[in-house]
């Protein structure tokens, strides 16, 4: 299945989200033993404001000795997407419903992404056999339960394979043309249905 792109902002743009979408979000973390990126769950209001949900881990240089917990930034908070250097590709995976059961669809996938389980919280935490926790175990986790909730048309495994091929696809574009996503460069994609 195709992707198309919805839009793609470099530095001079003011970005904006659509409203009341939920996205995987793959920022460019060159290759690692935890992959090659940072993998989270970005929700907006009705207005595009984000809420940006992640497994962070303690130690951002060394995560192999790090702890993997949840985080949560809202508007206002620590991440702003207008302003990172390393987001590359925004996959828009749904748009939640207009009206009054807005308010509890979000909270429910607000829900969905706090209780998804880390190395951290208690929760009972599934891996494939030789699989480490990562933030994108986590993330593709969400995105299942949220498949399964009926928020999103694709499951986990469809998102992991599109969405790290526009992310490759799109860094490539960036170093070919002689750019790097470093300066704020980043497309949202979704899924072209024909």
């Amino acid at each position: 299945m195709p992707l198309e792109t919805v839009t793609e902002f470099s530095p001079e743009q003011e970005p904006t989200l659509g409203p009341r979408r939920v996205y995987v979000a793959l920022h460019d973390r060159k290759k690692d033993e935890f992959g090659e990126f940072h993998w989270a769950i970005v929700t907006t209001t009705p207005g595009g404001m984000p809420t940006y949900y992640h497994a962070s881990n303690t130690n951002a240089a060394d995560p192999a000795n790090g702890t993997w917990s949840f985080e949560r930034r809202g508007v206002g908070d620590t991440w702003d997407f207008r302003r990172t250097r390393s987001l590359l590709v925004l996959y828009e995976l749904g748009t939640l419903p207009r009206g009054p059961g807005f308010s509890k669809d979000f909270a429910r996938i607000d829900t969905i992404c706090r209780d998804t389980p880390t190395p951290s919280n208690g929760r009972n935490l599934t891996l494939k056999e030789g699989q480490r926790f990562s933030c994108q175990t986590w993330a593709l986790d969400v995105v299942e339960r949220l498949f399964l909730a009926g928020y999103t048309t694709m499951d986990a495994e469809g998102v992991e394979e599109f969405g790290s091929e526009a992310a490759r696809a799109y860094r490539e574009e960036l170093e070919d043309a002689g750019n790097s996503n470093q300066n704020g460069r980043f497309k949202i994609v979704k899924q072209k249905y024909e």
